[in-house]
C-alpha cells in the first residue's frame, strides 16, 4: 500500500495559530479569573472592585529544570505573549497583568513547597498557569487557595472535573491515545511497535491507543515501556524482531530520542520502518530534528511521520 510520509518542518503559519489560540485562550481565562474573584468591572458602567495596589499576577507554576524543564520557559513565553497584548489596548479590565515564574521543578515532591511559596508572596495572583505532571500533590493546595487553575497535564484522573476553577486547553491523554490508535489503523499500518516511554504523560495514551487500534483491525507487534537509560540495544532488537511495519513513539528526553534512535539505525542497517513520533516527543526534545538528522540520518528524518493532538 502506498503511504504518504509528511515532513516534520516548523510550520510557522500553523505554530502561530497554535500559540495564538492558545494566547486567546489564556485572555478569556483571566478575564474569568477576575469574575471569578469577585473584581467585576460592569460593561453597564457599574462599579468596581479592587484587589489591591499593583498588576494582577498570573503564576507560571511549570517545570523550569528536570526533566520536564522545557515546559516552563514555553509557556512563560506564552504568558507574556497574552498579556502584552491585553496591556497594550488598556489591561485587564481596568487592571495591568503581569506573568511571574514559579519553578515547580520536574520532582511532584519539590512541587508541594514551591506551590505553598507561591502562594504565600505572589500579589494579587488571579490565576496559576500550570502545573504540569505535578498536579495530583499539589491540588491541595491549589483548591484551598480557590485560585483560577489553567492545567497543564493531560491526566485521565482529571478527565470528570468537580473542581470549577479548573480547566486546561487541550483533550486527556487517554483521548489522544484514541486518536493516535485511528490513524495508525486508517493511514493503513497492520503491524505497529509502540515505543513510549515510563512517564506518565507517555504512558497514558497506550492502552486506548492500542484498543483502538486493534478494535479497527490492527495488531500491536510489541509495546515496549521505555525506561530512562543510556543504551537501549536489547530494546531495540526486540523491536526489529517483531519486523513493525511503523514505530509509533513518545519519548521526552533528548537523551531518550538519541539514544534509542541511534541503536535503531545501527541494527537495521539504516533498512528502517515509517518512524511516528507524537508530538508531545517532538515539542519535548530540544534540537528534535537534528538529533534525528545526526542518528537516522537526513533522508529518513524527510520520511519521518508526526501525529500532533491537541495542544
Amino acid at each position: 500500500m502506498e503511504r504518504q510520509s509528511m515532513l516534520i518542518s516548523r510550520d510557522h503559519a500553523g505554530a502561530e495559530r497554535k500559540h495564538r489560540s492558545r494566547r486567546l485562550g489564556l485572555s478569556c481565562w483571566l478575564v474569568a479569573a477576575v469574575v471569578a474573584m469577585g473584581t467585576v468591572i460592569s460593561a453597564c458602567g457599574g462599579t468596581s472592585t479592587s484587589v489591591g495596589s499593583g498588576p494582577l499576577t498570573v503564576g507560571v507554576f511549570m517545570p523550569f529544570e528536570g526533566d520536564e524543564g522545557f515546559a516552563g520557559p514555553e509557556l512563560e513565553a506564552e504568558c507574556y505573549a497574552a498579556v502584552n497584548e491585553m496591556n497594550a489596548t488598556g489591561g485587564l479590565l481596568g487592571h495591568k497583568v503581569q506573568c511571574s515564574p514559579y519553578d515547580s521543578t520536574s520532582d511532584p515532591a519539590d512541587a508541594v513547597p514551591a506551590a505553598a511559596r507561591m502562594l504565600a508572596t505572589a500579589s494579587n495572583l488571579i490565576l496559576v498557569f500550570g502545573p504540569a505532571d505535578q498536579e495530583p500533590p499539589v491540588d491541595p493546595e491549589l483548591r484551598a487557595a480557590k485560585v483560577l487553575e489553567y492545567g497543564y497535564n493531560g491526566m485521565p484522573r482529571y478527565d470528570h472535573q468537580t473542581n470549577a476553577l479548573w480547566y486546561r486547553p487541550f483533550p486527556s491523554d487517554s483521548l489522544a491515545g484514541v486518536a493516535e490508535g485511528i490513524f495508525l489503523a486508517r493511514a493503513g499500518y497492520k503491524n505497529v511497535a509502540a515505543v513510549f516511554d515510563t512517564s506518565s504523560g507517555a504512558q497514558n495514551q497506550v492502552p486506548s491507543m492500542i484498543k483502538t487500534y486493534e478494535k479497527l483491525g490492527g495488531k500491536v507487534a510489541i509495546n515496549l515501556a521505555l525506561a530512562p537509560g543510556n543504551t537501549y540495544r536489547t530494546e531495540v532488537a526486540r523491536v526489529l524482531a517483531a519486523k513493525p511495519d511503523a514505530i509509533i513513539s513518545e519519548l521526552d528526553s533528548a537523551q531518550e530520542v538519541e539514544a534509542f534512535y541511534s541503536e535503531l539505525a545501527q541494527l537495521s542497517g539504516g533498512k528502517l520502518p515509517v518512524i511516528i513520533p507524537t508530538n508531545g516527543e517532538v515539542v519535548a526534545t530540544t534540537n528534535f530534528i537534528q538529533i534525528m538528522n545526526r542518528t537516522i540520518g537526513p533522508a529518513a528524518t524527510r520520511r519521518l511521520v508526526q501525529v500532533q493532538i491537541g495542544g
